[in-house]
């Protein structure tokens, strides 16, 4: 079965130099923000992946609300998953469609 679903993808070069500063994500709008939390009350599926570096976090629509306000340690506390490198496509799978 396909899930159907919208996955917003953002990326970084680098994190702050301080370790408490927010990972601020200036490409991630309100508007953006708003359209994945209608998408899921609409029924549908859509999340926030967000690359950092070579690191990957993957946000439910309602995770991904407080992205660009959270420090590095609190990103990895509000993720659904994370990668220290490249995911391999059947562990986005999993992610995305909750199959084992």
């Amino acid at each position: 079965d396909i899930i159907p679903g919208k996955v917003e993808l953002k990326w970084l070069p680098r994190y702050p130099v301080r370790k408490d500063s927010p990972v601020r994500v200036p490409c991630f709008t309100d508007k953006q923000r708003a359209w994945l939390l209608r998408r899921v009350a609409a029924g549908g599926n859509a999340w926030l992946a967000l690359k950092v570096r070579s690191h990957w976090y993957i946000f439910d629509a309602h995770g991904a609300q407080e992205v660009g306000n959270l420090t590095k340690d609190e990103l990895l506390e509000a993720c659904i998953a994370f990668w220290k490198k490249d995911p391999k496509p059947e562990e986005l799978c999993r992610v995305f469609t909750g199959l084992p």
